[in-house]
């Protein structure tokens, strides 16, 4: 037994015809939103990589601010030690100074006496 396929066709009436030119044209609007859509997420996603690339430049920056600072604060902390030496060696210096003033006003005086004599 042969099959036959049957077709409809159809031929849209006055109000699908208004419908289907309406949808046509909210067809071609959402066409053009999509579009300028896809140009705005183009023009971000130019811009994110922009600033990435920024952030990164920052970053590599950051690093070395962080060396130079170290290094900075390694002399800082070394040139503290050498001024607390040199405190120290200072306050020794005053003791011996002192010591060796007494010691010459004592002298001053023994002088005196014997000149005295």
């Amino acid at each position: 037994m042969p099959i036959y396929a049957q077709a409809e066709i159809r031929i849209p009436t006055g109000d699908q015809t208004e419908k289907s030119e309406f949808l046509s044209v909210v067809i071609g609007d959402q066409t053009e939103e999509s579009e300028f859509l896809t140009e705005v997420i183009d023009d971000q996603t130019e811009k994110s990589e922009f600033l990435t690339e920024v952030i990164g430049d920052q970053t590599e920056k950051s690093e070395f601010l962080t060396e130079v600072i170290d290094d900075q604060t390694e002399k800082f902390e070394f040139l503290t030690e050498v001024i607390g030496d040199q405190t120290e060696k200072s306050e020794f210096l005053t003791e011996v100074i002192g010591d060796q003033t007494e010691k010459s006003e004592f002298l001053t005086e023994v002088i005196g006496d014997q000149t005295e004599k």
